[in-house]
């Protein structure tokens, strides 16, 4: 998604500009397909005709963690990641395309570094046979980047040498975007209040709208404390599988006060940063 490439940009330029990084052509959004190719050009690799042998098809993960056991095969994916002659290979979580990383660590001897953001308690439902894989594959990792001191405790319950892990592979674009919420001019600001129907304090949610992100929760808590309109809207930026559940609920419990905004290009992000007094997330 647009946030991972400010990251890919910086590790490019880290690296002297020897960064190459192979996906799914599948689940990536277009423009953040096109942006990749301005950023490293041909090192940008987009694979297609991945087989599903079980589990979803297309859906992301954060929609459909832990409804079953997704096993994929992506044609040629060793080849080219031989092709591209990496001295590292970072692979993204024990997911996916994990299995060719893994192999060039067995029988190529590349170093393996993971990032990875599960937590005890997003992987609850993870099974046996999930939990045994990942004990398994983390054996051949050198390093684990986790996301955070929830993620990191996971990872040891694998099992995994504490001295092998760090912190902080996840990171949002924060300088544009402080710079950027600070630019709408009062003007600009008001002309999306009054679009947006919004009033009094307003309090922001941006993400996909699905049941990890613990929206549900969200409304239940804005309805006790918000539900008879006490001056202030919860706006919520997003599109996901969950939305008609949630302004179901909303309609239901009479939450006049819940603004869904739908769909925001990444671009405009900021300016509903600006707009917002309070930003939530209750994930």
């Amino acid at each position: 998604m647009d946030y991972r490439l400010p990251v890919y940009e910086a590790l490019d330029r880290l690296c002297g500009g020897q960064l190459s990084v192979v996906y799914y052509s599948g689940v990536v959004p277009r423009h953040c397909q096109e942006r990749l190719k301005e950023i490293l050009g041909d090192r940008a690799i987009g694979l297609s005709g991945e087989v599903r042998l079980s589990g979803k098809k297309q859906q992301p993960l954060s929609q459909i963690r832990g409804n079953g056991l997704r096993i994929p095969l992506q044609p040629g994916l060793v080849k080219v990641l031989r092709s591209t002659q990496p001295d590292l290979i970072l692979a993204d979580g024990f997911f996916q395309w994990t299995y060719g990383a893994l192999w060039m660590r067995l029988f190529h001897g590349i170093p393996l570094v993971m990032c990875y953001e599960g937590t005890r308690h997003t992987e609850r439902n993870a099974g046996f046979l999930r939990t045994g894989y990942r004990r398994l594959a983390a054996r051949a990792i050198d390093r684990i980047v986790c996301n955070g001191s929830l993620s990191r405790e996971y990872i040891e319950q694998l099992g995994f040498p504490k001295e092998k892990i760090g912190i902080g592979n996840m990171a949002a674009d924060i300088q544009r975007f402080e710079a950027q919420a600070l630019q709408p001019s009062q003007s600009a600001r008001e002309a999306l209040r009054q679009q947006l129907g919004v009033e009094g304090k307003i309090l922001l949610f941006v993400g996909r709208l699905v049941p990890v992100k613990g929206l549900d929760k969200l409304l239940e808590g804005w309805k006790r404390a918000f539900g008879a309109g006490q001056g202030a809207t919860l706006l919520i930026v997003g599109e996901g599988p969950q939305k008609k559940e949630l302004q179901a609920y909303c309609r239901a419990n009479r939450l006049g006060n819940v603004r869904f905004a739908g769909a925001v290009d990444h671009q405009e992000i900021p300016t509903y940063f600006s707009l917002a007094d309070v930003f939530i997330i209750p994930t």
